[in-house]
């Protein structure tokens, strides 16, 4: 290398190596970005207006991919030109090494990689999240099409129909984004084996629609949520008639509500850097997770319901709870005790134990519509939990099934009748059953917001110190972990992805420069192929790489750098020859 460093020269390769990225990374993100567009043209999620929009929104993420190749090709070019023309030749000659006629490719590459780095881990997640939202379904959109369609509409484990569906637009009064009706409504609820638990039917119903970023459930905000962006979906049914806890009784005040996460809190490839290195710290950012841990959440709390129910039952013989419509039912009995099925214990089931004085009968006393307390008298009865965890409910209900039921009557101005001595005035039932009790205590909602962690250790003390519910709760621990750990494992394959298609681009540089130098007597294309299949390899090494971290873990990680590794060797090993002849 001569004493003095060739800055003009090196300056006169930037330059035209920098006019060729420029003009090829325009054509590619351009040609890449209308071919992204088509499809959801097609589908009529765009219109011509909002095509345009997406096709310059699509413009950046496409430069992941569009601008290692294009560097890789404006390298290729401008050092083939300098070699055909027999610049290099001349420099060589006048003591300017091959080496240092590297360093503007080498500038070049690094300062690319760095830009490429940048927009992966904080530009690109935005502007994919923009491209989602714009061709993403809302809540209106996916009811009135699945409706006009003739199909179901399913949240969660329920299933709702409906004949026929007007959309009525927004409601500044109640905050509702959007509002529907709908008409011949049927309701269904299963179970995790969607096996049909109960059903419902009415003449119609109002839906609102809203955007809230707090979890909901029957009882209000759920403390410690997420906070991720979801619609809430609220169902108002007028004359309902229905079964179990699908639509109870026929009333107008009965409302519905669940939620529908944001298609895009569950796609780590719409976070940036810093958002994913918070998901190890807060894993139920995702919603995958965050249903999982408060599926667990929820098992645990009906656990520790059952404790409370028993202790308050034992210590001072009652147990208050809230029916669905937040009227008191009190229980006087002396306790809860398991129940077993097929010579197994039934952790759904237990038995209402009855007082150990008195006339020795359970009572359970409602509120009437004059606000006085109906008391029921039951021979036998029942505490049962849900069949299903439902995650998105917020609270702990369970159903009351009371057996061999003496019912005090109602006269007709409203008040009990008293009975006689013989017992006229009270009514028998076979068995009841009061569905969906909350109980009053405090202890079990705290649960709902813990973090995924605490969750966790909650459990494992549960399973610990009771181990009779290690059956009823292990298999959810098992899930909360897998789903975190793949959490984790996609969160570590895109953080690597993205550092090795930065390295990527600085080596596809430095390979299209090395290879236009050595193949100086070949066609431009002839060059460029040499250099574009080892870096279409190296990339789908990397993607490869990325899959098989996800799925499997760390042991991904070699593959997905081989590429890298390989590539890098290749331009070595090709800049050896170079010098040697």
């Amino acid at each position: 290398m001569p004493t003095r460093l060739p800055f003009t020269l090196w300056l006169y390769v930037l330059t035209d190596l920098w006019k060729l990225v420029g003009l090829t990374t325009g054509v590619l993100v351009t040609v890449i970005a209308f071919a992204a567009a088509i499809k959801p043209l097609a589908d009529g999620k765009l219109g011509p207006e909002d095509t345009l929009q997406f096709m310059f929104m699509a413009m950046v993420p496409m430069l992941q991919y569009a601008l290692p190749f294009a560097a890789c090709f404006g390298a290729t070019l401008a050092y083939h030109r300098l070699a055909t023309d027999n610049e290099l030749t001349a420099v060589h000659a006048g003591g300017v090494s091959h080496r240092a006629m590297l360093i503007p490719a080498v500038l070049s590459g690094l300062l690319l990689a760095g830009v490429l780095l940048t927009l992966s881990n904080s530009v690109i997640p935005r502007f994919l999240k923009g491209m989602a939202t714009l061709v993403a379904e809302d809540a209106a959109k996916i009811i009135v099409n699945h409706v006009q369609r003739g199909e179901s509409i399913k949240m969660g484990n329920t299933y709702i129909f409906a004949d026929r569906v007007e959309r009525l637009g927004p409601d500044e009064l109640s905050g509702a984004y959007d509002r529907l009706w709908l008409s011949g409504l049927l309701v269904v609820r299963t179970n995790d084996k969607e096996e049909i638990e109960s059903q419902g039917s009415a003449s119609s119903a109002a839906v609102w629609l809203k955007r809230t970023n707090v979890m909901r459930g029957p009882s209000g905000p759920i403390a410690g949520s997420s906070g991720k962006p979801m619609t809430e979906v609220i169902i108002k049914p007028s004359n309902s008639v229905g079964l179990g806890s699908a639509m109870r009784g026929a009333s107008s005040d009965m409302v519905m509500s669940f939620l529908v996460p944001n298609p895009l809190s569950d796609n780590v490839k719409f976070l940036s850097f810093s958002e994913l290195r918070a998901l190890r710290a807060h894993p139920e950012s995702i919603d995958r997770v965050d249903k999982s841990k408060r599926t667990l959440a929820l098992m645990l709390a009906e656990r520790i319901t059952l404790d409370e129910i028993n202790d308050a039952l034992r210590r001072t013989g009652e147990a208050k709870f809230l029916d669905p419509f937040k009227q008191p039912v009190l229980l006087r009995a002396s306790g809860l005790r398991p129940t077993r099925r097929e010579g197994k214990r039934d952790a759904a089931v237990f038995q209402i134990l009855p007082p150990t004085t008195g006339n020795r009968k359970i009572v359970v006393e409602t509120t009437l519509p004059s606000g006085k307390g109906q008391p029921q008298l039951a021979e036998g009865g029942f505490i049962r939990l849900p069949t299903s965890a439902n995650p998105e409910r917020g609270a702990t209900t369970v159903t009351m099934q009371l057996l061999r039921v003496y019912a005090e009557k109602i006269g007709p101005d409203g008040e009990v009748d008293s009975p006689d001595e013989s017992g006229a005035g009270r009514g028998e039932l076979e068995q009841r059953l009061l569905p969906d009790l909350s109980y009053t205590g405090e202890e079990a909602p705290k649960i709902l917001g813990k973090s995924t962690a605490d969750v966790e250790t909650l459990a494992d003390q549960r399973m610990a110190t009771k181990p009779g519910d290690q059956t009823v709760l292990a298999a959810q621990v098992a899930d909360l972990h897998e789903q975190v750990g793949d959490l984790f494992r996609e969160v570590l394959s895109k953080e690597q992805e993205r550092y090795a298609m930065s390295i990527a681009c600085l080596v596809m540089v430095l390979v299209g420069s090395v290879m236009a130098m050595r193949l100086r007597e070949a066609l431009p294309l002839t060059v460029y192929l040499w250099a574009f299949f080892p870096a279409l390899a190296c990339v789908l090494a990397i993607s490869g790489g990325q899959q098989l971290t996800h799925g499997k873990g760390l042991i991904g990680l070699p593959v997905l750098w081989a590429g890298v590794g390989a590539l890098g060797a290749f331009a070595i090993a090709e800049f050896v020859r170079l010098c040697k002849h």
